[in-house]
């Protein structure tokens, strides 16, 4: 399929740099999260090495962990040739062992990746590995399991048989992701240890950690603390043994010896991790499990293994305990990763046939190059690595179940929806329940007043964490209380916000078309309270509301003042959704204000915006001629959900027209549209206020890019509209080597980025037919 993103062995990515003091830039390789929703994930880059982790709920750690992976032996006519599969570490552990020299040739799919290693660095076996979560669309219970999948296949090109062993082995993190932080971890491996397993179908090895008994206790009460699992599959002509741990974070010599030696694992007993020294690391007991076949001349084998971390405990900043989505099933011991190992490996070929095929309706929807159906496919991986709460309802406590996904790891908030609105039809399309759990949480907390004072990041200034009747501007931070401490944003004073309120609105009729009229009832007091609460701010009674001369909406370095294309064109479209939604709910009275209101608000929005070849930024404002990308973002998501138009499509086909012209063509180069220029395509002065002049002001937002491709192709500029997606994905993806961290921003002038791992690029789904089939 044309969708993979194949990259060749020699392929070298330009060097990044990261804009803000994050921990995600550098040039590190792209790598694929494995992991299930709200589990965490481990991710695998191109070398066969586990570079990022996302086992901390709320947190991302960058190390190349070489105590995970996989080795191959092959001995034959011509000698014994033995190679770890990934990069060697930098840090000189595993100093016995002998690594690839080369990256392999890699194709990658979310939620699978296929590395090959050609003869020559396996010694003459064609070794070609298949990795993968338990991500398959419509199936929430397989995709929120905690596992990675792995096929091996193993094929004798030559003319003579060979021997092969596969070597296995992965590392006890028991206590390694209970904190934050964002490098590897050290001194948290105190009482772990490992055990052979004996099972009839798996060779497997089970990796735990002792409590204040004999053995774990019966309910954890740390995060990141269970039981995991490494397993590999039994089958005929293939000899299977374990070794319970080595430790992973020594030499690696003896192991390694009796594995090229002889192709066996050294005998040895399991071992209790001790506290060492105070200047020494703890040890890290690690599993190996070493498979051996003898391949004749064109014969192919396929070993199949699993890794699976039964972690069953959320724990944010603050000390809230809740319990993560899987364990409604599995329950919340943490003893039970060799059972759900056994699920997942008999379930993996039929979720592997169900996700190929979605994967096919997604090309044939969307066009099976890379940067379309490709890169939509691709950035679902974000429902897994976005540092991805799901959890279980508890009905003891009356918690309910939450879902939310990070703004990025630099900028810690769930599910921000001055973000969401542009990501989350990618969450509704593959599991609406998870969608309408976020809109939930935000129709909980829109009633609600925190008078508690946060001071503003810039000013210093006191400020009210929420007021009533504003929708927060995320659902809170990890390292605070999320879902009942909300809004945690500090750089502006989102309180008086004029876009979270509408986009809110917007989600909630959009997912109502899905979700059904019975739920639309039960939202419908939410919207009429967004939209009551919001038109406050229409304070001359004509139908539009308007800004107050501050960055406040989402481009929070960019103000605006008086009526304004973006937030005055959301305003229109929420109207405009509103008033679906209370057509759905049987309430025409309700309805047919809304939509009185919003052909009010639509003569003056054109009136005071429309300039007669386009919409201007705003009426007021010192940018009111800037050319601001993502202006008429209201209106088009009005039309694609057919709401209706909020403002003549004339004027916005025009508007995006010159977008096109100049923000993308002229001041981007065709690379990437700039997010704000001046008329003639020059830079904008500095936006008062702004204590970076380089901030938005001069860069293109990825997300903003996808969004603004949808808006062209909802408006017929459907070639404009496929020259974005193609120059972006060649920019962004292939030249800088940023997917599965796609950022907020890039800078055109420089290798710079901002906020990786970002939750708005996820309006590549924009891309897609709507509605779109149950």
């Amino acid at each position: 399929m044309r969708a993979v993103w194949q990259v060749d062995p020699a392929h070298r990515f330009v060097p990044q740099r990261q804009k803000t003091a994050g921990h995600l830039g550098g040039p590190d390789e792209p790598a694929l999260p494995l992991g299930g929703i709200g589990t965490g994930a481990v991710s695998l880059d191109r070398t066969g090495s586990f570079t990022r982790f996302t086992l901390k709920t709320g947190a991302v750690r960058l190390f190349h962990e070489p105590a995970a992976g996989f080795a191959l032996r092959v001995a034959g006519p011509l000698g014994t040739h033995c190679t770890a599969l990934q990069r060697r570490p930098a840090d000189g552990r595993l100093a016995g062992w002998s690594f690839a020299e080369a990256p392999a040739a890699a194709e990658f799919l979310f939620p699978w990746a296929r590395l090959t290693w050609p003869e020559v660095a396996t010694g003459g076996i064609r070794a070609v590995l298949d990795a993968s979560g338990p991500f398959v669309p419509g199936d929430l219970e397989a995709s929120s399991l905690p596992l990675a999948l792995f096929t091996w296949t193993l094929v004798n090109p030559g003319p003579a048989p060979l021997a092969v062993t596969l070597l296995a082995h992965w590392p006890n993190m028991n206590g390694w992701f209970s904190r934050f932080g964002r490098g590897r971890p050290h001194r948290c491996g105190v009482g772990n240890s490992n055990e052979i397993v004996d099972h009839p179908d798996m060779a497997a090895v089970r990796m735990g950690r002792i409590g204040t008994g004999e053995a774990i206790d019966p309910v954890v009460e740390e995060e990141g603390v269970g039981e995991m699992v490494l397993a590999l599959r039994r089958q005929p002509g293939l000899k299977v043994e374990s070794l319970a741990a080595f430790d992973g974070g020594g030499d690696g010599a003896a192991l390694w010896a009796a594995f090229a030696g002889e192709g066996r694992l050294p005998s040895g007993a399991p071992w209790l991790v001790e506290a060492p020294f105070d200047d020494r690391d703890t040890a890290i007991p690690t599993a190996a499990i070493a498979a051996s076949c003898t391949l004749q001349p064109g014969e192919e084998r396929q070993i199949a293994a699993a890794v699976v971390w039964d972690f069953p405990l959320v724990r944010f900043g603050l000390g809230r305990r809740h319990w993560r989505r899987y364990t409604a099933e599995w329950g919340r011991t943490g003893r039970n990763a060799l059972a759900i190992a056994e699920r997942a490996l008999d379930a993996a070929p039929a979720w592997a046939g169900r996700v190929a095929g979605w994967q096919r309706e997604v090309a044939r929807s969307l066009g099976d190059a890379p940067e379309a159906g490709g890169l939509a496919l691709q950035m679902l991986s974000f429902l897994v690595d976005g540092c991805t709460v799901a959890t279980a309802p508890e009905a003891e406590t009356g918690e309910p179940a939450h879902f939310a996904l990070i703004e990025c790891p630099d900028y810690a908030l769930y599910a921000t929806m001055d973000l969401w609105i542009y990501a989350s039809e990618a969450v509704l399309r593959t599991f609406p329940e998870l969608e309408a759990l976020v809109l939930e949480d935000y129709a909980r907390q829109l009633p609600r007043a925190d008078g508690r004072l946060r001071r503003h990041a810039l000013s210093g200034e006191p400020m009210p964490v929420k007021l009533a009747g504003m929708a927060p501007h995320d659902l809170g931070a990890p390292e605070e209380d999320p879902f009942h401490l909300a809004s945690g944003y500090t750089w502006r004073d989102a309180t008086g916000w004029k876009d979270l309120n509408a986009q809110l609105v917007i989600a909630i009729a959009r997912a109502g078309q899905v979700l059904g009229a019975g739920w639309q009832r039960r939202m419908l007091p939410t919207v009429g309270l967004a939209l009551d609460t919001l038109a406050r701010f229409d304070r001359d009674g004509d139908g539009l509301i308007e800004n107050d001369g501050l960055p406040d909406q989402t481009f929070d370095n960019i103000p605006m003042l008086g009526p304004s294309a973006y937030c005055g064109g959301l305003w229109l479209a929420a109207l405009l959704g509103g008033a679906a939604v209370a057509e759905a709910a049987d309430r025409a009275d309700l309805a047919a204000a809304w939509r009185a209101t919003a052909a009010r608000g639509r003569q003056a929005f054109e009136a005071a915006l429309w300039d007669g070849s386009r919409l201007r930024l705003d009426r007021d404002g010192p940018l009111k001629d800037a050319l601001l990308l993502g202006c008429v973002f209201g209106p088009c998501l009005a039309r694609r959900y057919g709401f209706g138009d909020a403002v003549d499509p004339a004027m916005v086909r025009a508007t995006l027209a010159m977008l096109f012209e100049i923000n993308f063509r002229q001041a981007g180069a065709g690379r990437a549209a700039r997010l704000i220029v001046r008329a003639d395509g020059g830079p904008v002065a500095h936006a008062p206020g702004d204590v970076d002049a380089s901030f938005q002001t001069s860069e293109a937002l990825v997300g903003i890019n996808l969004a603004f491709a949808a808006e062209l192709q909802a408006f017929g500029l459907v070639a404009e509209a496929a020259e974005v997606r193609h120059a972006l994905f060649a920019e962004v993806v292939e030249r800088r080597g940023l997917l599965y961290r796609l950022p907020a921003a890039i800078d055109l002038e420089d290798e710079i980025f901002r906020a990786p791992m970002n939750l708005r690029p996820l309006a590549a789904w924009l891309a897609q037919p709507w509605p779109f089939p149950a």
